[in-house]
Parts: structure tokens; sequence; C-alpha cells
């Protein structure tokens, strides 16, 4: 099955996690964060960003001097002294 939707994500031109409609993340050190496929920012602050990844789950990056990189509709960077992630239930304030 993974051999066909990698084909797929070729044939389209878009990143195999985009055809599976899921989020990645990549943490470099503890100094950045990439994630993927991500649908808004719940949270913001130099200590804390949670973002939300799917309908109702939710990454929680805890820090110091977090701040965001680069963004855009599919992904975020985010650079800072990453000290804990984690996952769990959507909650807005």
């Amino acid at each position: 099955m993974n051999n066909l939707l990698n084909e797929l994500s070729q044939i389209a031109k878009l990143p195999f996690n985009e055809i599976m409609n899921d989020y990645k993340f990549v943490i470099i050190s503890d100094k950045i964060l990439h994630l993927s496929n991500f649908i808004k920012i719940l949270d913001y602050t130099s200590d804390c960003v949670k973002v939300l990844v799917k309908k109702n789950k939710s990454i929680e990056i805890v820090g110091e001097n977090l701040q965001i990189s680069q963004i855009n509709k599919q992904e975020i960077i985010i650079k800072g002294k990453i000290l804990n992630l984690g996952l769990g239930a959507k909650s807005e304030k």
C-alpha cells in the first residue's frame, strides 16, 4: 500500500504526508522544530506554542525564547530552546 501512495505522491508532485492527510514534525537538536500539515496556531508565546494538527489533536511545544521563524499554509518552523513537546487533545482558549 505504501508503494502505491509513494507513486501517487510522485505523480501528483505532492509530499507523502499531504496525500496521507497527516502531520509530520522533525526536531533538530533542541533548537528547531519543523512541522508539516498543521491546521492552525492555537496559542503563541515565547515559552509555549500550541498548534492544531488534526481535528481533535494538538502539539504543544514548551521552551524558552520560542519564535516562529517561517510559516506558510502547510508548514511552520519554530526556533528557540525546546524543552518539552506534548501531543494531546485540542483545547482552545
